[in-house]
């Protein structure tokens, strides 16, 4: 490129003009460029090629989970929606073609944040921890409150459904009891509020998720 500078005689505003028409020609050179990569990509052989080459790689990919999946326990439902969206924030993290009207910066990172935030709150379903600071409080004051199921007193209704199951609490008074099932239930909430931001995520914000 012809630089302006070493060009004697040249007025200020005739080197701004003379610098602006180099750089927008250097930029049509670069965009012809790659529009001939493109129409080269996209001839229907070259195309075809790519099309099934991606859809074979992303089967082999979807392998573990689907072999690890079962047809019961909303657990499995949780890990292929995490699979999916795992795939779809690295998607948008990579995109470098889309770009924030108000900022000018790629928004694939802002909305692949969006993702992982969805993906944030099935990891916090799956682990189920909600209360594990109130359980190490519970256990310091009452001592772990273990269980025993006793399966020969669980009793059954008409429908097969138990009514009532032979359950011992081991180390547990009263106040034990009631403190954990203050637990149970704070761990309940949180989890349904999981559920729910989750769901919300996916309502208001998932139909912006594309490339």
């Amino acid at each position: 490129m012809i630089n302006s500078g070493s060009i004697p005689g040249l007025g200020s505003e005739n080197k701004l003009y003379l610098e602006k028409t180099m750089k927008t020609k250097q930029l049509n050179l670069e965009n012809f460029k790659y529009s001939l990569f493109e129409r080269f990509m996209d001839l229907e052989p070259i195309s075809t090629f790519r099309e099934w080459t991606y859809r074979i790689i992303k089967i082999v990919q979807w392998i573990p989970i689907l072999w690890n999946d079962w047809d019961w326990e909303n657990s499995h439902i949780l890990k292929i929606l995490n699979y999916k969206l795992s795939r779809v924030e690295k998607a948008l993290n990579e995109d470098p073609y889309h770009t924030d009207e108000k900022t000018g910066k790629r928004s694939g990172p802002i909305l692949a944040k969006e993702v992982k935030e969805a993906r944030d709150c099935i990891k916090r379903i799956l682990e189920n921890d909600y209360c594990k600071k109130e359980k190490k409080l519970h256990n310091k004051k009452y001592g772990k409150l273990d269980m025993i199921l006793n399966e020969d007193d669980i009793t059954y209704g008409k429908d097969g459904k138990p009514l009532s199951r032979g359950v011992t609490w081991i180390n547990g008074g009263p106040a034990a009891s009631r403190s954990l099932m203050k637990i149970y239930n704070l761990e309940e909430k949180r989890r349904k509020d999981d559920y729910k931001k989750l769901f919300d995520i996916l309502t208001e914000k998932s139909e912006r998720w594309w490339i």
